[in-house]
């Protein structure tokens, strides 16, 4: 780009304006001289080729909840798989399989 402004010759530090040290003529201070006004302001609007609203694609949106919710109900299942299954295998065992204990054993315990 091209500017009217030339480099200053020595180049000098970049520095903030206050209100102290505004040029003398204080092109940058409001009526009262008590603040400083802005420069520039922008505003950005965004629209659609033939001046409509824009549309944006939900696509990404509908991929990632499909996704998830694919692996949540995937997950789910698996976790319930496993909590059915154990409880099965326990509620096979013989009860006198899991407790073994018998009074002569505990006769014996009280021997030693």
């Amino acid at each position: 780009y091209n500017t009217f402004n030339t480099p200053s010759d020595p180049l000098q530090p970049i520095s903030q304006f206050t209100v102290d040290n505004v040029p003398s003529n204080g092109i940058f201070l409001d009526k009262e001289g008590a603040e400083i006004l802005p420069v520039a302001t922008y505003t950005c609007t965004i629209s659609a080729p033939n001046g409509g609203v824009a549309r944006v694609s939900k696509t990404g949106l509908i991929v990632g909840i499909t996704v998830g919710t694919t692996a949540f109900v995937l997950i789910c299942g698996a976790l319930i798989y496993i909590i059915l299954r154990r409880k099965h295998e326990t509620s096979k065992l013989d009860p006198q399989e899991t407790y073994s204990t018998s009074s002569s054993d505990v006769e014996e315990n009280e021997k030693e």
